[in-house]
Parts: structure tokens; C-alpha cells; sequence
């Protein structure tokens, strides 16, 4: 799988598989589900089973690259929760900021700027949230 994939990073620090495996676990979920094109991610949403299969996966328990993939697979109205998410949120709210909170917040936040903002969508502000920090970061 390394060859294919040509990744030997682990998904963690302590007992993480390699990425590349991880990669391949992903694709076997997918499959056991019938997703084959980016139009068959959609019958996912809400399905349960499906996240709990993708969480079982070693590495993948917090979903962040469930709602990645999500995102990726072009729904507009997801956010990678990542490290660069979450601290420009605690730097703007002068708060710890749990993973799972960062959605709801950037979604609330995406609803008022669209008063002045009427394209912006919570995967848009993810994105200039992340050029903000990768930019600005010491």
C-alpha cells in the first residue's frame, strides 16, 4: 500500500496505522456503502453506521476527516476542525474551543455575515480562516 499510495505517515503518534492503510480502510467503507462517485457521498449524510464505521477506523475517532471527506466531496457546509480552525476560534472568542463545537460555531457565524456576505458558506470561511492563520502563525 505505501507503494500506491506513497505515504508513510501515521494517522497518530501513539498506535496510529499508516496513513496509507487508513486510506485504504476509508475506501473499504466506502465501498461496503456503494459510494463510487462523488454523487453517491450525499446518500451518507446522517447515516450513522457509516460514521461509525469511518471512526472505527485507528486514527480517525475524532471524524475530522469524516466531515474532511465531506467537505472535499464539495458540500459547502462543512468545516475541517483542525488545529488552524480551532485556534483562530479560541483566539476570537477567548475560550478553549472543543473540536466538535467548531462547527456549529463557524455555522452560526457564516449566518450573520451572509446579511452582508450573501455567498459566504461555512466551508468558504473555513477556508479564509485557514489562510489567515497559515499566513499570521509564528
Amino acid at each position: 500500500m505505501n507503494d500506491v499510495f506513497k505515504n508513510r505517515q501515521r494517522t497518530s503518534p501513539t498506535n496510529g496505522i499508516v496513513k496509507a492503510e487508513a486510506v485504504y480502510m476509508f475506501c473499504k467503507v466506502l465501498n461496503k456503502y456503494n459510494v463510487n462517485y462523488f454523487q453517491d457521498v450525499k446518500k451518507l449524510y446522517g447515516n450513522d453506521k457509516f460514521e461509525k464505521d469511518i471512526k472505527a477506523i485507528p486514527g480517525q475517532k475524532s471524524g475530522i476527516s469524516l466531515v474532511y471527506f465531506y467537505m472535499l466531496a464539495g458540500d459547502d457546509h462543512w468545516i475541517k476542525p483542525d488545529r488552524m480552525i480551532v485556534r483562530f476560534l479560541e483566539k476570537a472568542i477567548q475560550r478553549k474551543v472543543k473540536i466538535e463545537e467548531a462547527q456549529s460555531i463557524l455555522v452560526g457565524a457564516t449566518n450573520i455575515l451572509a446579511e452582508k456576505y450573501p455567498n459566504i458558506t461555512p466551508r468558504l470561511l473555513d477556508y479564509q480562516i485557514w489562510n489567515y492563520e497559515r499566513n499570521n502563525s509564528n
